[in-house]
């Protein structure tokens, strides 16, 4: 994996720093939880937003069918 770096102030640097030691994460590993959470949060607000109706004809449109991935459990 390439490394890059961000421009943030000192002082968001040494929150996220402070908070990720609070979690025992590395700093890397911290801020790639808060984009997931972020990501995860923003896909079920938009799914609020999806009326039975439009998520019925979306599954008839697309098909009942599973993705290659999905296994039951």
């Amino acid at each position: 994996m390439a490394l890059t770096s961000i421009k943030v102030s000192k002082e968001l640097r040494d929150q996220v720093s402070r908070l990720a030691q609070q979690q025992r994460m590395s700093q890397h590993a911290y801020l790639d939880q808060l984009l997931q959470e972020a990501e995860e949060k923003e896909f079920w607000r938009r799914m609020a937003e999806v009326s039975a109706e439009d998520y019925e004809s979306a599954v008839k449109e697309d098909g009942d069918h599973r993705s290659p991935d999905y296994r039951e459990t």
